[in-house]
């Protein structure tokens, strides 16, 4: 891959984590989940090589430092889903590989994980990279944005 086409992905990779940061800390969840769906509209993908995947790992890290990102195994490894925590996923231990990722949440939820979705299916609508650099320039202004009013540590 050339420089050119890695630095256009960390900056797509780094922006998503930000506004994850964003979301995270307003829905007091020190975990994320993004599915794969979820993922291949925010940075407009839709083949994950296993290159890509460690890029996003990498460039989660400074926010994220804890990442599992889970793949389907076939003739492709595949992104699945991806857990992005800013706290040890030691609770995650134990839990069967073929767990679905609600009943994965619900355990590591018993286990005391603040872990939830960073978009709400069905809920939130999935913005496009563009959309988020928008946010993101708007909350650094200090304009509230819907589902960003309250502050949640005031």
């Amino acid at each position: 891959m050339s420089d050119e086409h890695r630095e256009y992905a960390r900056e797509k990779h780094m922006m998503l984590a930000r506004y994850c940061v964003m979301k995270a800390w307003f829905n007091k969840i020190d975990c994320g989940v993004i599915q794969r769906d979820e993922m291949e509209q925010l940075i407009g993908i839709k083949k994950f090589t296993r290159q890509r995947v460690a890029w996003i790992k990498e460039d989660f890290s400074p926010w994220f430092p804890y990442i599992e990102i889970h793949v389907r195994v076939g003739m492709y490894n595949r992104y699945s889903v991806g857990y992005f925590s800013r706290v040890m996923l030691k609770q995650a231990e134990g839990l069967g590989p073929y767990s679905s990722t609600v009943e994965r949440i619900i355990e590591l939820r018993k286990k005391s994980l603040n872990i939830g979705y960073f978009f709400n299916h069905g809920v939130d609508e999935i913005p496009d990279l563009e959309g988020i650099k928008s946010d993101l320039l708007l909350m650094e202004a200090g304009i509230k944005l819907p589902g960003f009013e309250e502050w949640p540590y005031d």
